[in-house]
């Protein structure tokens, strides 16, 4: 009987409800007349032998019609139905004809103020998110395959050259070195892709332990030491020392590394990139900041997008892969804060992290 009913439609288990309904109240209408009828005005009708024939014949009357108004109930109940799902089945219409080709159609939403409407309203905004996550994907996708293929030429054509004019041992020892370049700039951006995979797939796996700003500030300026003194660089860190937040260690790490080798990279040579740790009631503030060329105005709602480049003829020059800031970005808003950017009034960039106190 259960698997019977599910099977039926809405609008069908409505009338049927509605029948009923109106049935359980016909029938306590009339128990309720019957009894009046019966017990407290049955002796004076008694006494008026056509009244009492009267009431008979009514009752005889309403028996009868007893099963018709439960029918006409019934009918009534469905084509009520039918008009109050109408949209429903418009909107199961449209979704049968969304995919993921045509994520940018929407669900029809007449009146968005009653139930369906806001249950259209939700689909629309779950569609509205689906649709962006797939362009940024495709748009990811297209940037990976071209970054990939470009390394990948350049090590055909450096070989294709080495193979025809291959016979002077310098020649051979500049392609392989440049072949090691581009290897190694191969090597870099899986990485990387493979970083933002796991932090992509992997959003439970946060472990928040309380943090020592000024010891991981100290251990990322260790880490890029040698790498800055090759441009005659120096690594400042500023702060107090007891400064701490509740955060993933690891992935804070990994958005401070990012910000500080963007700095050391786009930095000039013979300047100073400064790392400081502020805590005010509100918020705890790390900043970054360098002394370079700086990003221009038009780019900096972009500068977080993953394969972005100011200079991308100049970022490939210097092993740059566009997706540092976008793993900073994500490593940051993983731990529950924020990653901003702001120009230097010095001249340069100033990237910012910041969490609540």
């Amino acid at each position: 009987m259960k698997s019977w009913w599910q099977r039926r439609s809405v609008r069908f288990r409505l009338a049927l409800w509605y029948a009923a309904a109106t049935a359980f109240v016909l029938f306590a209408f009339a128990w309720f007349v019957y009894e009046v009828i019966e017990h407290r005005l049955g002796e004076e009708i008694e006494e008026q032998i056509e009244t009492r024939h009267a009431l008979d014949e009514i009752i005889k009357v309403s028996t009868l019609g007893f099963p018709l108004a439960v029918a006409l109930a019934a009918i009534g109940g469905y084509l009520i139905a039918t008009r109050s799902l109408r949209p429903l089945d418009a909107m199961a219409r449209q979704a049968r004809r969304i995919s993921s080709e045509s994520l940018s159609k929407r669900l029809p939403n007449p009146n968005p103020n009653d139930e369906l409407g806001r249950l259209a309203t939700v689909f629309n905004e779950t569609l509205a998110r689906l649709e962006a996550s797939f362009t940024e994907l495709q748009r990811f996708t297209a940037d990976a395959s071209h970054e990939l293929r470009s390394p990948l030429t350049a090590l055909r054509a450096v070989g294709e050259v080495a193979l025809r004019d291959g016979n002077d041992p310098a020649v051979l020892r500049e392609t392989i070195e440049s072949m090691l370049e581009e290897a190694q700039r191969l090597t870099d951006l899986v990485d990387a892709l493979l970083t933002l995979a796991r932090m992509d797939t992997t959003k439970a796996d946060v472990v928040r332990e309380e943090v020592n700003i000024a010891v991981l500030l100290n251990e990322v300026r260790d880490q890029f030491e040698v790498l800055a003194n090759e441009k005659r660089q120096t690594i400042a860190v500023t702060g107090e020392n007891d400064i701490t937040v509740h955060a993933d260690r690891t992935l804070l790490h990994l958005a401070l590394v990012n910000l500080v080798h963007n700095a050391i990279r786009h930095g000039p040579a013979n300047s100073q990139i400064s790392i400081t740790a502020v805590c005010s009631a509100r918020k705890i503030d790390i900043s970054v900041k360098d002394t370079g060329s700086g990003v221009p105005p038009e780019y900096h709602e972009k500068i977080f997008e993953r394969f972005f480049r100011v200079d991308k003829a100049r970022s490939r020059a210097q092993g740059g892969v566009g997706l540092g800031l976008a793993i900073a970005k994500q490593a940051v808003e993983r731990n529950g804060g924020r990653i901003i950017f702001e120009d230097n009034s010095a001249g340069g960039s100033v990237f910012r992290i910041q969490f609540e106190a």
